[in-house]
């Protein structure tokens, strides 16, 4: 070996026991109808405050390029730590056929592309996370229903978040890097394919969803696997309310695409779907649309979820 060789040989390693010696620098992983008068009791929780840093950090899992993807595939984001359930192309019902509510007929043949959409509704822990990075404001109120302490409190980390409009969940979507699902993606995630009334198949009790006040308020993320929808989407009935991206028109299934649909070009309200902890049995059938004022943000009934389309 010549000795120009044998000293770039030396130099090189040199650099590789600084570079990965005791010394070098860590790896950082990421941080982890009318509506009732809330009424809350006399005597407060005791709140522990809900931080940042006191956030559960979960695992990250490897990304799932060169992976198969099919029905059952799931992916965690690095971002907030959310689940995401892999939807498989393809075309599905949308909608209700005659005697349903005038604003889901006619029922429709959709195709959409491959999407990934949230197992749950995002929750007070993970938004936290995207006030703390000083992209999302905080919830207009820290309070729920029947706690006075509720989005700053960690008794209540993994319950949905309250209390914000539609720009706060899509600022906080696009945060996350995904976005507010399409009526129709929202759809397919809960029913499947084969028009089924709920997530779950027919017929509601409250083994299955919080739904008609059975429970009073919000529940934990993750309460109701017996609810899950045909894909492992969780809470698609009851708990709270899910801002969508479209905005909300009563007869747009009468000449709506067949393609990924994405509603309306403009409008006055913004879809919500779900229904809520509050509201009645039908209010939790997955054909339901409703709509809601987007700079409302009074309301503790309505959270939201984000989706993304899966890469071609």
């Amino acid at each position: 070996m010549s000795k120009p060789l044998r000293l770039l040989c030396f130099a090189t390693l040199v650099l590789f026991v600084i570079a990965c010696g005791p010394g070098a620098a860590a790896v950082k992983t990421p941080q982890n109808g009318p509506v009732p008068a809330a009424t809350h009791p006399s005597t407060a929780e005791k709140p522990t405050l809900l931080t940042a840093s006191a956030m559960p950090i979960p695992a990250v899992q490897a990304g799932t390029e060169g992976a198969k993807l099919e029905t059952g595939s799931k992916k965690i984001s690095s971002q907030d730590g959310m689940t995401l359930l892999y939807i498989p192309e393809g075309s599905f019902q949308m909608g209700s056929k005659d005697g349903s509510i005038d604003d889901e007929k006619p029922a429709h043949t959709v195709y959409l592309d491959a999407f990934w959409i949230d197992q749950t509704d995002v929750t007070n822990a993970m938004y936290a996370r995207c006030v703390s990075a000083g992209t999302c404001k905080p919830p207009k109120l820290s309070t729920s229903i029947t706690r006075k302490s509720y989005y700053d409190n960690a008794q209540y980390a993994d319950y949905p978040v309250i209390y914000i409009d539609w720009t706060q969940a899509d600022a906080y979507c696009k945060w996350a890097g995904r976005s507010l699902p399409s009526e129709a993606q929202w759809e397919k995630a809960a029913r499947g394919a084969d028009g089924r009334t709920y997530p779950w198949g027919e017929g509601i009790d409250k083994t299955k969803a919080n739904y008609g006040e059975n429970v009073g308020d919000t529940t934990k993320v993750n309460s109701y696997l017996d609810g899950a929808s045909p894909y492992g989407a969780l809470d698609m009935a009851g708990n709270v309310g899910q801002w969508l991206a479209d905005w909300y028109d009563s007869t747009y299934y009468q000449n709506s695409p067949q393609n990924n649909p994405t509603g309306p070009t403009s409008g006055s309200s913004r879809v919500v779907r779900g229904g809520s902890w509050f509201t009645s049995v039908d209010s939790a059938r997955s054909a339901r649309r409703d709509g809601e004022d987007p700079s409302y943000s009074d309301n503790y009934l309505v959270g939201f979820r984000c989706s993304v389309r899966a890469a071609p």
